[in-house]
C-alpha cells in the first residue's frame, strides 16, 4: 500500500518540527545562563542525578553534615571504648559479704562491725555528669546511716562516694532511715573506674541487699 500525499506532508513536518526542537534546545542551552535562571526556580527534579557535588552545597549544609559527622566519630569511640571495658571485674567479698547473684550482693554485720565487696579494677569509662545508681534492701534491723552503706569509685586516683553530695540516707546530714530505696550519685569528672566497692560499716546489726547497679545506664555484674 503506498504513502497518500497528506501522509508524506504530515511525515515531513513532524520532522521538521523535531530537528527545529532540537536545534532549538541546542541554542537555548547555550544562551541559559546563571544570570538568567530565576532565584529559587529549579528544584530536585529539574536536577540530573550526581550532578550537584559536595562543594556546591551551602556553608549552612556543609556545616550541619561535618557536625553529625563530629557526633558519629565520638559516639563510635564512646562505643569502642566501652566495648573494651568490662563490667564483670572480679569481685572480692570480705567475711560477711556474700554475691547473691550476677546483679544482687548482701552485706551482713553483726553489732559493731563492718563489711564490704570490693574490685580493684571496675574498667568502666565514664564521664562527667554520669549516673550511679543501685537499689538497697535494709533487713533484720540494718540501718541507712553514718555513711553506709554506700558505693565508692575511684576514678583516676580521686575516690568519690555515693554519699558525698549530701543526699540520700547515708548522707552525712541526713536522717537515719530503714526504707528500702534507690540510692544514685554522679561522675564529677571525666576517666575510667578503677577500684570501685560497696561497704556496710555503720556497726548496726543487720543485712542490706544491693541490686541493679548501674553506670550511665549499664548495668554492673558482679560475677
Amino acid at each position: 500500500m503506498g504513502i497518500t500525499k497528506n501522509k508524506v506532508v504530515l511525515l515531513a513536518s513532524a520532522g521538521m518540527l523535531t530537528v527545529g526542537l532540537g536545534t532549538t534546545g541546542a541554542v537555548a542551552a547555550d544562551m541559559i545562563g546563571s544570570g538568567k535562571i530565576i532565584d529559587d526556580s529549579i528544584r530536585s527534579v529539574d536536577l540530573k542525578d550526581g550532578g550537584v557535588k559536595y562543594r556546591d552545597l551551602h556553608p549552612s549544609v556543609t556545616n550541619k553534615i561535618e557536625n553529625l559527622q563530629q557526633q558519629v566519630a565520638d559516639l563510635e569511640a564512646r562505643v569502642a571504648d566501652l566495648e573494651n571495658s568490662s563490667t564483670t571485674a572480679e569481685w572480692v567479698p570480705n567475711e560477711g559479704a556474700t554475691i547473691v547473684d550476677d546483679t544482687t550482693v548482701s552485706l551482713t554485720i553483726e553489732e559493731g562491725g563492718a563489711t564490704s565487696i570490693e574490685t580493684q579494677d571496675l574498667n568502666v569509662p565514664v564521664q562527667a555528669g554520669d549516673e550511679i545508681s543501685f537499689d538497697i534492701a535494709l533487713e533484720d534491723g540494718a540501718t541507712c546511716t553514718a555513711g553506709a552503706p554506700r558505693m565508692f569509685v575511684e576514678i583516676g586516683g580521686t575516690f568519690v562516694n555515693s554519699y558525698d553530695d549530701q543526699t540520700g540516707c547515708a548522707g552525712d546530714s541526713a536522717p537515719p532511715s530503714t526504707e528500702n530505696g534507690t540510692v544514685t550519685f554522679t561522675v564529677p569528672e571525666n576517666g575510667r573506674i578503677g577500684q570501685a566497692g560497696f561497704v556496710y560499716d555503720n556497726g548496726i546489726a543487720g543485712t542490706v541487699t544491693i541490686t541493679n547497679v548501674t553506670i550511665d545506664g549499664n548495668p554492673v555484674e558482679f560475677q
